[in-house]
């Protein structure tokens, strides 16, 4: 294998997706199995992550430092998890549609609506579910896979996969980030087309950003999908799901019209889901504040 030479993280990197990922395609069990294994790898190698995500856990839950450090453990191998169901699921298209959950647990859809979801439990698939389930031309935005995007090899080599299957899977090709792939969310919404979006990218990632106060701290998200709401007045419908050995389960909160500014009431109602479910949450230790 070409990585040999390299450093430690791309070694990793490629052990990861390149040898232990394609044994998660087995079985389900056999994923969790690398979820597990994942996410307690992970929890050791960085300890500057490790510290971070625990002192915000910690704070925003109220919880202990060994309490706050299963959480976190829990989050990375969630992470892994969501990978471990997508390349099971793409040899198995048949599993994938009795996994999903019911269509008549999906609240109406009155107007033009952004699913807002996070890094959280399984998004891909829940966009899938949702595009096959609400009979609808619902499309997804993305960050592509460029610069700005960076990512070692291998994982780079299994986002472009996942994505090509996400395009098959769903008949429709994603939305990016540019100023093009925006202009067409926005005519797509005003044509009352819903999209699909996770809105908790990192402020330093992206050109434009706000900040919001999660449970005391101010912290920055990307501000693109709060811009494209107000532009469009759109309603904003928040979404997260859990993977369990059995079906995915779909969790929805309260629907944000577009009466005001959605930042502030969207991600109180996306708090609830961290709080309900922290170890589900990607993102504990990327985070910033402004």
């Amino acid at each position: 294998m070409a990585g040999r030479t390299g450093s430690p993280a791309s070694r990793w990197s490629e052990l990861r997706y390149d040898r232990l990922l394609p044994l998660a395609a087995r079985s389900r069990a056999a994923g969790r199995q690398y979820a597990r294994l994942v996410g307690a790898i992970e929890l050791a190698r960085d300890r500057r992550r490790r510290h971070t995500a625990i002192e915000r856990i910690v704070r925003w839950q109220g919880v202990s430092r060994s309490a706050a450090r299963r959480i976190f453990l829990a989050s990375l191998a969630s992470e892994a998890l969501e990978e471990a169901d997508s390349i099971f699921f793409m040899r198995d298209r048949e599993a994938l549609l009795r996994w999903f959950p019911d269509r008549r647990e999906i609240p109406p859809l009155a107007g033009p609506t952004i699913f807002a979801t996070l890094h959280f439990g399984h998004p891909v698939l829940s966009y899938a579910f949702l595009r096959r389930a609400t009979e609808v031309d619902l499309r997804v935005i993305v960050r592509g896979l460029d610069a700005a995007n960076p990512m070692a090899g291998a994982k780079r080599r299994w986002g472009e996969r996942k994505i090509r299957w996400l395009h098959d899977l769903t008949g429709v090709e994603s939305l990016w980030t540019d100023g093009t792939s925006i202009a067409r969310a926005r005519d797509h919404l005003l044509e009352r087309g819903p999209l699909f979006a996770a809105i908790d990218v990192p402020g330093e990632a992206v050109a434009r950003a706000s900040t919001v106060s999660i449970a005391g701290d101010r912290v920055s998200f990307s501000s693109g999908i709060m811009a494209l709401a107000r532009m469009t007045r759109c309603a904003l419908q928040p979404v997260v799901a859990i993977s369990h050995p059995d079906r995915m389960q779909i969790h929805f909160g309260r629907r944000i019209e577009p009466d005001s500014d959605p930042t502030t009431p969207l991600f109180a109602e996306l708090e609830t889901f961290i709080r309900r479910f922290p170890g589900e949450w990607w993102l504990w230790p990327y985070v910033t504040s402004p």
